[in-house]
């Protein structure tokens, strides 16, 4: 990165920002940072950018300008302690990649991403995997009209009980085949799914147990309820 005038300017590809400008030093016990005086508005590349850091426990990135991003991979993969996570003001217009944005970040409860733009997002294949106390995910307004992959998206999130699915549409993917395999694997079998059609129920439904949950049915995965408690 580049100081000055007392402002920190990440560079336009800042993948693996944090190891590649110091390898030496063991971010793995690093427990928090603080961003103050920074400038990411240049950034296209955000991909592993806290990747491992095993012990942090707040990020507060409200002071990120990702408006030029196009790619989050693994952004904060692996971050197994952290339990706070700062994203507002997140522009997320142009990301493609998504994939394992989050993926075993296994102690993070609440993601707040409800108002992310995702019309050109691509890849999503682990986003959430191996969340494992993630309660409830409201992605409602998520559109998918480019989504090629969604696999293992919500694999292994043992204690999500409820997702707010509601402008994902399955036009352009196959659910089950190869690039779109077990996206709801070990979810819990009271999980709740809100979608938008029937054409959505059917596509989770028709699934088979190596995709989801054997126990889910119509009571599951429910069309178009907005702001409504879980059903017993």
């Amino acid at each position: 990165w580049i100081e000055s005038s007392g402002i920190t300017y990440f560079p336009t590809d800042s993948s693996e920002l944090f190891d590649l400008f110091n390898p030496h030093f063991d971010f793995e016990k690093v427990e928090n940072f603080i961003f103050e005086n920074i400038d990411t508005s240049e950034v296209n590349r955000m991909e592993k950018l806290f990747y491992g850091f095993k012990n942090i426990r707040e990020l507060d990135l409200s002071l990120f300008s990702t408006e030029k991003v196009c790619s989050m991979y693994e952004m904060f993969y692996g971050c197994s302690n952290l339990r706070k996570l700062n994203l507002n003001h997140f522009d997320t217009s142009l990301v493609e990649d998504f994939s394992a944005m989050f993926g075993a970040c296994s102690r993070l409860e609440k993601i707040e991403i409800s108002n992310w733009d995702t019309g050109n997002a691509k890849q999503i294949y682990w986003m959430f995997s191996s969340c494992e106390k993630l309660k409830e995910l409201n992605i409602g307004n998520f559109k998918t009209p480019k989504i090629e992959c969604m696999f293992e998206m919500f694999q292994a999130c043992y204690s999500l009980k409820k997702i707010d699915m509601r402008n994902f549409t399955f036009d352009h993917i196959t659910l089950g085949d190869r690039d779109n395999d077990r996206v709801f694997i070990e979810m819990r079998e009271d999980a709740i799914i809100d979608v938008k059609s029937e054409k959505e129920r059917r596509a989770i439904l028709n699934l088979s147990e190596r995709n989801r949950p054997k126990e889910w049915n119509e009571k599951n995965v429910r069309i178009g309820v907005k702001n409504q408690e879980s059903e017993n």
